[in-house]
């Protein structure tokens, strides 16, 4: 158990910042091109326009500040919290959308590049999801003295 926090506690940083740099990086992408976004959400299924654009025009600043806290390893217990709130709430629609047979590129990225189909965005999701938790662990970790 020694040998599995010492690696958690020297890679954890490094994955913070990745973890923080795509959410940096997804909502200014998003932020590019706000009427495309609104229209790829409701592609994958938000029907209400007003909902649409809300989270169109919310959710990026929302990823930045997450994504800077991250980065910056300010407010971290918070910040993962949410950022892994923000995956499960991103994966519930991924999975409905996969459900509902939608045939559309996720938009995890705004229009800067192709989009990832939406199984490969559910899977890459898990991903993120359970490296956001490795960093989540070794926060708590650290609060609560246990790792160095």
């Amino acid at each position: 158990m020694e040998a599995i926090q010492r690696i958690v506690r020297r890679i954890s940083p490094g994955l913070q910042l990745l973890l923080g740099a795509l959410f940096i990086y997804a909502g200014g992408a998003k932020l590019l091109d706000v009427s495309a976004f609104t229209a790829q959400l409701q592609r994958l299924g938000v029907q209400n326009p007003l909902l649409a654009g809300a989270a169109a025009h919310y959710l990026p600043f929302l990823e930045i500040a997450c994504g800077f806290a991250l980065a910056l390893r300010r407010f971290t217990t918070g910040a993962i919290t949410l950022y892994m709130t923000l995956l499960v709430v991103f994966e519930a629609g991924l999975a409905h959308a996969w459900a509902s047979g939608v045939q559309a590129d996720c938009g995890c990225f705004g229009t800067l590049f192709g989009g990832a189909s939406i199984p490969v965005a559910f899977f890459r999701n898990l991903g993120l999801l359970a490296i956001a938790a490795l960093v989540l662990w070794r926060e708590c970790a650290l609060s609560a003295g246990r790792i160095q």
